[in-house]
């Protein structure tokens, strides 16, 4: 339904933050098209071993090592989606790249690969890529790179947050 498409387009773009706008398009994703499950994971260094990278999935924070998982490390070494058969279903594992280049996976499980979802998953992720741009520079200075002031102020604000409150001395 090309409206409901455009009501979800919508509510990813009153997004500001990338983690918000990344649980939103799997939200957006999970409404409009036939899946079993729908994850969303970025690839990071990992703490053990720098030169390896990890997944880390954006609904859980779980992390993932790409050793165990052939399909993901076939996309990241193509940069081209990779549908990798199971039993009863298929898993399409999406390169989610942004101007920094492979940045993650959107992965669907679903029973068959379905070209009008594959349409529609490849508009989003091109949404997406443009937004994180968008998001990137307004959050950054042009000349350094760095977090403007307002971003900053921000990113310390959630960091504090996520503290908690400190315990009250008598």
């Amino acid at each position: 339904d090309t409206r409901q498409l455009l009501q979800s387009i919508t509510g990813l773009a009153e997004k500001s933050d990338v983690r918000a706008l990344e649980l939103s398009l799997i939200a957006t994703l999970s409404k409009i098209i036939k899946a079993k499950s729908i994850k969303l994971c970025q690839l990071h260094q990992d703490f053990d071993i720098p030169e390896r990278r990890v997944l880390v999935c954006a609904e859980t924070q779980k992390r993932i090592s790409l050793d165990s998982e052939p399909g993901y490390a076939e996309c990241l070494q193509t940069e081209r989606k990779v549908v990798v058969p199971e039993d009863d279903h298929v898993v399409v594992i999406h390169p989610i790249r942004t101007r920094n280049g492979l940045v993650g996976f959107l992965c669907v499980e679903c029973k068959e690969e379905d070209r009008g979802d594959q349409d529609i998953i490849s508009t989003l992720l091109d949404f997406y890529k443009n937004y994180v741009s968008l998001l990137h520079d307004t959050e950054r200075d042009v000349l350094t790179g760095l977090l403007n002031r307002r971003s900053f102020h921000e990113k310390v604000l959630q960091a504090i947050g996520a503290q908690g409150s400190p315990p009250r001395t008598s």
